[in-house]
């Protein structure tokens, strides 16, 4: 007899089988928790360029600053000027790197025009090419793409950077010293450039010149009148050799305290020596030969009880040296 359908065991699953896991998945994460996979940069945008600026625009920029350095604006108006070709020097030509920018390295602006101003001004060319002032290029680096403290015959402090000295002795120069030469340079105190074929005038504004030293301009073709004040740091002046005429000024030798030497010998001075020359109490070196000076020595030379070497041959002086000369006890050397 058959078993009854509630003994036979069923083959029949009582549901049907899952393949889905006994867990219930998470909701995916909100899209702050996903890591990113995009690039925060598009790696196809283009590179920072320097001073934030394009090429064209720093160069107007600096073109801008440099004509607030500039002391006559109508200069500018002259493509072949001193001053312009030193603009569009540090404008378009200096090769620099990175470049300076306008506003923020003003003082490194001023330095590297003035330079090139210098240079431009008393015939920057290499003596290979014929004209100005000898250095080659091979050896002695200016306007070149280095720092200006390391151009021939510039030195700077060595913490700050700026220029102290500038020494181009014997370069075969040839031409006017521009006025922005004693304005740019703030620390400024070396001004060597003897021995050339500078021509034309001392610019009044070296009065302006609150850190200059020392002062050699001896030996070149300087041809005009002493500036009307000078530097009150002074210690040394030599102007010997030139060609500089008109009387010397009593107002340029005011507030000289510090000068030791002033050589104005050779020249075509005319007039008289100013009784302001009491003023300069530390001077050992006093040379006036070989001038245009007249009439009789001031009594109040004879208070520079500190000279040394005192020279006032071949002028057209009415008298001799005053008994009061032996108040000069450390002369050594008098003609």
């Amino acid at each position: 007899m058959a078993p009854s359908t509630s003994q036979v065991p069923s083959t029949v699953p009582t549901a049907n089988p899952t393949f889905a896991p006994t867990t219930t998945l998470s909701l995916p994460p909100s899209m702050s928790q996903v890591p990113s996979t995009v690039p925060t940069h598009d790696p196809t945008s283009a590179p920072t360029l320097p001073c934030d600026m394009t090429p064209e625009d720093r160069a107007a920029a600096v073109s801008e600053a440099v004509a607030d350095m500039v002391l006559i604006p109508r200069t500018l108006e002259y493509a072949a000027s001193a001053q312009s070709l030193a603009r569009k020097w540090l404008a378009e030509d200096d090769k620099l790197y990175p470049p300076l920018c306008p506003g923020q390295d003003g003082t490194r602006l001023q330095q590297r025009f003035g330079l090139a101003l210098l240079h431009f001004a008393v015939g920057g060319e290499s003596e290979i090419e014929g004209r100005g002032w000898a250095y080659r290029p091979s050896e002695d680096e200016f306007l070149s793409p280095i720092n200006e403290c390391d151009w021939a015959g510039v030195d700077c402090n060595s913490d700050t950077r700026k220029v102290t000295r500038i020494e181009l002795p014997g370069r075969k120069m040839r031409g006017t010293l521009p006025a922005e030469l004693f304005t740019v340079f703030e620390d400024l105190k070396v001004l060597n450039l003897q021995n050339n074929r500078v021509r034309g005038c001392i610019p009044d504004e070296i009065g302006t010149a609150s850190s200059l030293e020392f002062l050699y301009l001896s030996a070149n073709e300087l041809a005009c009148v002493l500036p009307s004040t000078l530097p009150k740091e002074l210690e040394e002046i030599d102007l010997l050799d030139n060609g500089i005429g008109g009387p010397i000024p009593g107002g340029m030798l005011m507030g000289l305290e510090k000068l030791q030497m002033l050589s104005l010998g050779k020249n075509d001075l005319t007039g008289t020596v100013p009784t302001e020359i009491e003023n300069l109490q530390a001077l050992r070196t006093l040379h006036l030969d070989e001038n245009k000076l007249i009439s009789s020595l001031p009594m109040e030379l004879y208070k520079l009880t500190n000279l040394v070497s005192l020279r006032l041959s071949e002028n057209s002086f009415d008298s001799t040296l005053s008994s009061s000369i032996e108040k000069l006890s450390k002369l050594k050397e008098l003609y």
